[in-house]
């Protein structure tokens, strides 16, 4: 879940917070949301650096367009201290903490899509998406896609078993099952 507070340029509050589930719908609900208040104007989303559990979140305002900057930790809670009340807590209240450190604190981090990052998770999701998808009845992937669709377990795929195929489809017997480079002694 994600709550998003929105502060003018003064630091003050407009428009009513919005709390959104982190799902398939989260990026198109925040932009509406943003819309709705802003319009066309230029908004800098402040996200507090969770980079790891908010990356998803940072990555999807920035391809929409969106400019987004991180705000520490130890900043956030700061601002929460300055403008909240008795020292409450609350995900309105941090979420206004990082919007308002974002306001008083120029030159913060912007958030950036690595090209190689970008391209391994891609990668990364393809692969995830070969291991869920169903193949033939269900049956586990088979051929070269099978090396890249089967978790890092320490065993082979079917394509480097014993007896399998190699990967223009050819049978291959036992003896052609050894590792790379290890020399083949014919007795």
């Amino acid at each position: 879940m994600h709550v998003a507070v929105a502060v003018d340029a003064a630091g003050r509050r407009i428009g009513r917070p919005l709390t959104v589930g982190n799902n398939a719908s989260l990026i198109v609900v925040l932009l509406n949301w943003i819309r709705s208040i802003a319009g066309d104007t230029p908004v800098t989303c402040a996200i507090e650096d969770g980079r790891g559990f908010a990356r998803r979140l940072a990555d999807g305002l920035l391809l929409a367009g969106r400019e987004v900057v991180w705000v520490p930790t130890r900043l956030a809670a700061a601002h929460r201290m300055l403008h909240a009340a008795a020292a409450a807590k609350s995900d309105q209240i941090d979420a206004a903490a990082v919007a308002h450190a974002a306001v008083a604190i120029p030159g913060l981090d912007r958030h950036r899509i690595d090209v190689r990052v970008r391209e391994l998770r891609v990668l990364v999701d393809y692969r995830t998406d070969l291991i869920k998808a169903p193949h033939d009845g269900d049956q586990p992937a088979q051929g070269p896609t099978a090396r890249l669709a089967r978790p890092h377990t320490g065993r082979p795929g079917p394509s480097q078993e014993p007896g399998g195929r190699d990967r223009t489809g050819e049978h291959r017997d036992d003896q052609d099952a050894r590792p790379p480079g290890a020399a083949r002694h014919d007795h």
